[in-house]
């Protein structure tokens, strides 16, 4: 994923294969989530964050009994 500094890329002519990542499970060291527009006419995308209640979320994947790693992975962003 680009980071923040470049959060808008053009895209080449042709096919092209975008994977915008997960909202619930960054990999990028960053908590928040992510998610991207893409703008078919321009030929670009923009990736967005948007903050989230992570220990509310957090509190819930608990008491559903979901694995332990997945509850702390999405407060670190790793």
């Amino acid at each position: 994923m680009l980071g923040l500094s470049r959060p808008s890329l053009e895209l080449p002519a042709g096919p092209v294969l975008i994977n915008p990542g997960s909202v619930g499970q960054p990999r990028d060291g960053i908590p928040s989530a992510s998610w991207l527009l893409l703008d078919t006419d321009a030929r670009s995308v923009t990736w967005h964050r948007v903050g989230y209640a992570v220990g509310e979320v957090q509190d819930r994947m608990r008491r559903r009994g979901l694995p332990p790693r997945l509850i702390e992975r999405i407060a670190h962003g790793w």
